[in-house]
């Protein structure tokens, strides 16, 4: 299954593959599981703050999404993938709806974690053609951290990466070609091969589901049919 990538800088686009965290919990006892929450200040416009949390279990993935930070945020929706089955969770409506995976509605939509090991970040940024190089040391909220930069070269955007002494990124900072701020993401939370709360790729108590149409078999159906036009049509 090809799960898309959650968009977390202007210059960089990164999938990750659950095995690359560091392990911050018992893995034999829990499995491969993480839980990530990462705050998004974004400057397009005015000024919005938005939070992210994530489930993972190896192939299950749930993302909450809300508007503000800490104990103010409030929730805007979930998306769950749970086994073969997708779902949009709408929680003013309490609806949510539910499709294949493999529905063209799902398809680039699915939460993915992002990676956060900064050795195998800036690989994938130097395959993308971006120039990375040291700034030295910074101090954000009371921590010291190793900041490098990734700047595209055509566009002159670029972003400052705040690393940990583990190798761990705490936070990114993007800005455009004319130095101007765009977001400002730090995580809040990163644990891996921790207990992942009861039910939590369930969908939620008091939700209506509906079932989606598979709109894969219908858009293959019309496939098959526009050959046997062009083929009439010969």
């Amino acid at each position: 299954m090809k799960k898309g990538v959650l968009v977390w800088s202007a210059v960089a686009v990164l999938s990750v593959s659950m095995q690359s965290f560091a392990a911050t919990g018992d893995c034999k006892k829990n499995g491969n599981t993480m839980i990530m929450q990462m705050v998004t200040k974004s400057a397009y416009g005015k000024e919005q703050i938005s939070t992210v949390i994530m489930y993972a279990k190896d192939k299950d993935l749930r993302s909450e999404n809300y508007t503000g930070m800490g104990k103010s945020k409030k929730l805007a929706g979930i998306t769950i993938v749970k086994g073969d089955d997708y779902y949009v969770l709408q929680p003013e409506q309490k609806v949510a709806m539910k499709m294949p995976i493999t529905s063209p509605m799902a398809q680039g939509q699915e939460p993915e974690p992002q990676e956060t090991n900064w050795n195998k970040v800036t690989e994938q940024i130097k395959t993308g053609g971006l120039i990375t190089k040291e700034r030295g040391k910074e101090t954000w909220n009371g921590q010291e951290y190793t900041v490098w930069r990734a700047t595209e070269p055509k566009m002159k955007s670029y972003t400052d990466y705040y690393i940990e002494k583990s190798g761990m990124i705490k936070r990114f900072v993007t800005y455009d070609g004319k130095n101007k701020l765009l977001s400002d993401s730090w995580f809040e939370q990163n644990d891996t091969c921790v207990a992942m709360p009861a039910g939590i790729f369930d969908v939620p108590a008091g939700y209506k589901i509906q079932e989606m149409p598979d709109m894969s078999k219908m858009y293959q159906g019309m496939k098959g049919m526009q050959g046997v036009e062009e083929g009439d049509e010969e």
